[in-house]
């Protein structure tokens, strides 16, 4: 999957517009379904795509695409939708508004210690997968 990652920044392609990819066995046939039962730990909700991804896996109906009814353990790290039925790892503290979107922070918040945050740029990861 990295390579697979790593090709798609070569063709200009960025995070957010990443196309799905599928991770196949030798013999053509995908690996590694989300089944029943299964837990979903979903780093960071930060736009609408990502809501509408979640939504595909913990609501009854969903009218984007068909599938199969599944029911998961689904958890974000922080809250960025309220409106999404998820467990929250770090919950939103009333110091600090869910509005930014800054993990980091709220995760300091939550746990009351010092962190150092760092972060690749679009350039950096370009460069390691040799594009």
């Amino acid at each position: 999957m990295a390579e697979a990652v790593c090709a798609t920044y070569r063709t200009g392609q960025e995070d957010e517009a990443v196309k799905p990819l599928v991770r196949v066995d030798r013999a053509g046939r995908p690996v590694g379904f989300v089944q029943d039962g299964d837990c979903v730990i979903f780093y960071d909700i930060g736009s609408e795509h990502e809501a509408e991804l979640t939504r595909a896996f913990i609501t009854s109906s969903f009218p984007h695409f068909s599938r199969s009814p599944i029911q998961v353990h689904f958890a974000t790290i922080i809250e960025h939708n309220p409106d999404l039925d998820v467990h929250v790892a770090f919950p939103v503290l009333d110091e600090y508004s869910h509005s930014s979107g800054n993990s980091g922070r709220v995760i300091q918040l939550a746990v009351s210690f010092r962190n150092c945050r760092i972060s690749e740029t679009q350039l950096d990861r370009c460069q390691r997968c040799g594009g």
